[in-house]
């Protein structure tokens, strides 16, 4: 009877310690992730007009060229916008964004200015250029 009760209490006695070694890991995980995330500054930025074309400016400058598009889309053959738009990231680096129907001050200017990049950069035809192009690959293939 003796060994049965060392045995029971042996067992609790190793469960208790489980428990309590995985709750103290727990407890220093959790501790950890607060103390990491308090590290972090959390940034205000204001998405103005001013600021929007500052990044179209900044994104050509770095080689970056992203063409958003506004409102709903008519084309319905979506294997061949698809081939579109990886011919233009691949050969202009012009990275083609459906931008939805919502459209605010920022993502306006930011647009505007960027095509008048893009159409500096590439030409004024540089849509119905690469169009023409991506459709006679496209007809190959």
């Amino acid at each position: 009877m003796r060994n049965a009760t060392i045995t029971i209490c042996g067992t609790l006695c190793s469960i208790f310690r489980d428990i309590m070694r995985i709750s103290i890991t727990f407890f220093f995980v959790i501790l950890s992730g607060i103390s990491y995330s308090q590290e972090k500054k959390l940034v205000w930025t204001e998405r103005t007009c001013e600021s929007g074309i500052e990044k179209a400016i900044k994104h050509s400058n770095q080689g970056y060229y992203f063409s958003e598009s506004f409102g709903f889309a008519k084309e319905t053959d979506l294997v061949f916008i698809s081939f579109y738009e990886e011919y233009l990231k691949t050969k202009y680096n012009i990275i083609s964004i459906d931008g939805g129907c919502i459209m605010d001050d920022y993502r306006k200017c930011y647009s505007e200015k960027m095509d008048k990049l893009i159409i500096e950069k590439f030409g004024a035809d540089i849509f119905e250029k690469s169009l023409k192009e991506a459709e006679k690959l496209y007809s190959k293939g």
